[in-house]
Parts: C-alpha cells; structure tokens; sequence
C-alpha cells in the first residue's frame, strides 16, 4: 500500500487529475494500493483524488507534512527543553499528599523533565554542535548536582509523561524491535534510545571484547560471540527487557557501531544517570517515574531548574 500527501502551491497542468490516472494505469501496480490528494492552497480546490478517503499506512514522505505542522502549531523558534531539578525535603506538601512510591517520603528527589526531544543525547549531534560525546553529557549533569551540594538522592525520577507510554507501534515487525530503525518512542529519549555496542577479536575460537556505550554495568549479557574468520557479529534483545546476547563471529575490530535498541529508554536513562551520579560519590537509593496520581510539588526547587539542555 501507498498513502501520499501532497500540498500543490502552483497548478502545473489543467487537469492533474487525468495525468495521474493515467500515469497510474501505466505503472501497472497490480495489487498495490494507492492514495493520494492534492489541494491548491490559494483556491481549495481539489487537483487529485484518489481513494483520499481510504484509511492507509503514510508514505514516508508523511514527515514533510509533520513537520510542517509542528512549524505551523510551535512556530519556528521552539525549543525542546529537558530539565534536571532538584526536590528537597521542605518543598514536598504535607504528609498526607506525599507520594508513597518514593523511598523516604519528604526526601530528596532529583526529577528529569523531558520534553520529547528526539534529539537528546544524539551522538552525532552531540559531537557536531556541542563537541561532546554522551559521557561529557552526563558529566556535566553529575557536576551540576554535585555542585548544588547535594550528596544523597532517594529517588531519579524521571517524567516522561509528556507522551504516551505506548514505546512500540503494534504495527511494527516483531522480528526488527532491537534494530535501530525501530527504536523505542518515548517522552524522554536519549542516545537515540540505542546502545552501541563495538566488538573487538580475541583469540581465535574464543569470545570477543565487548564494548558498550554508553556503558550499561546494570544490564545482563551473555557473550556467545568468537573470535572467527568472518564477520557476522549481532546482538539480540530479547522483547519487554534489555537483557542482551551477543552472537556471530568476530573477525576484525569494529569502527563503526553494532546498534541495538533499548527497552524503556526514559528508565534506561534514569539508572545511567544514577550510575553516574553513584561513581561521583552521590549516594542514590532507586530510580522510577511518576504516575498520573502522584502529586509533585509545584514550588520550590522542582521550579528552579538545576539544568536544561
């Protein structure tokens, strides 16, 4: 199936109509299915109507129209804006109103706020406009909250609510979910919700070097990758986790990236950070998110950031 948008500023022919029926006949699609609709912005009136009103997959070529409409509603200079803030113990409400999810109420919350930035922690946009990898990124975080003086946290909390929590598309292919072109959608995305993993040869029939980033201690792997003649190394993740397995042959040491995706990457995010934050010596006693029940507080330090990138 084709789903096709188009918006025509200009009217090229007198009647486009007749040319795309005719065009179509000539491709000969067979069982494929096509849609299109084209409109002249200035009249409104109709160019091409083809089952318009058939339900259809978008072409790819829908993120022009996106994007188009988020210029339109945002306007041209919004900016994403992914905050860290700080909670202390006397801006929580009372006793009663406190969220019994963390694990010492009345404590010290460090809440990551994310926008839907599709762009945080990008690495290749982190080193092209920032000159930074992810590492740098979460060292500047760590050194703002080490800064602010702050040495025990009881929960990272991090609010993706900004969307829905539906991370996969039910239409996607089952088979694909850990490649990077099927990465996880989320509220609060980073490193383009992958991992990066870079194998490197050992000794022949044996297991390979891994290498990790961002680094990642708290997951589970299992290494059933060697060290081969040939190079067919890839990693499988299993489906509602980030348990990983390595497998194939390694041959030569990788420049480029084995992609993998990441399940839950607003949560991923928060236990990198909290991994961070404990190697600079900033005690964290769990990492979650909060629910649409949880009230927190609205003064205070949660309305002065520590950070926003």
């Amino acid at each position: 199936m084709i789903g096709l948008v188009l918006i025509a500023t200009t009217v090229a022919q007198a009647n486009l109509q007749i040319t795309v029926d005719r065009v179509l006949r000539a491709a000969e699609l067979r069982q494929t299915k096509v849609s299109l609709f084209a409109v002249d912005l200035k009249t409104n009136e109709t160019l091409i109507h083809v089952n318009a009103d058939d339900p259809m997959v978008p072409a790819s070529n829908m993120k022009l129209i996106t994007t188009a409409a988020a210029l339109d509603s945002l306007g041209p200079e919004f900016i994403f804006r992914t905050e860290l803030r700080v909670i202390g113990p006397d801006d929580w409400p009372g006793k009663e109103e406190q969220a019994v999810q963390f694990a010492h109420q009345g404590g010290t919350v460090l809440l990551v706020k994310g926008d839907g930035d599709p762009a945080f922690g990008d690495p290749k946009l982190l080193e092209q406009y920032h000159d930074m990898d992810g590492e740098r990124l979460l060292g500047t975080w760590v050194d703002v909250v080490r800064s602010a003086g702050i040495t025990h946290i009881d929960q990272v909390v991090v609010d993706d609510g900004v969307f829905d929590r539906e991370l996969v598309h039910p239409s996607w292919p089952d088979d694909q979910l850990n490649r990077w072109y099927c990465a996880q959608v989320a509220g609060l995305n980073f490193f383009d919700n992958c991992l990066h993993v870079y194998p490197e040869p050992g000794q022949l029939n044996h297991s390979p070097h891994i290498v990790i980033r961002p680094e990642v201690p708290f997951l589970s792997t299992t290494n059933r990758a060697i060290s081969g003649i040939a190079d067919t190394f890839w990693v499988d993740r299993r489906m509602g986790n980030n348990d990983l397995t390595f497998m194939g042959k390694v041959k030569t040491r990788r420049s480029r990236p084995v992609k993998v995706t990441v399940h839950d990457p607003p949560m991923v995010f928060g236990q990198i950070l909290a991994d961070r934050l404990r190697r600079a010596g900033i005690t964290v006693s769990g990492v979650g998110r909060p629910e649409s029940e949880v009230p927190l507080p609205a003064k205070g330090g949660a309305s002065h950031p520590l950070l926003t990138f």
